[in-house]
């Protein structure tokens, strides 16, 4: 979240936000710090488009 953002979240009831962690940043490339994992998935799920679904959604752009 943008460091701007601080005083506004402090200023929330601590009850709705209990549990939640904030991470306040200065430039949005510092959000992948915090949003990428360092670790690679397993197994990852391969997202195939078969060709003529592929054709079709590009007649539809």
């Amino acid at each position: 979240m943008c460091y701007k953002n601080r005083k506004d979240v402090e200023d929330i009831n601590p009850i709705y936000i209990k549990g939640l962690d904030f991470h306040y940043v200065s430039q949005a490339d510092e959000v992948l710090e915090y949003a990428l994992l360092k670790e690679k998935v397993k197994n990852p799920i391969a997202f195939i488009i078969p060709e003529e679904k592929r054709k079709i959604a590009e007649m539809v752009e």
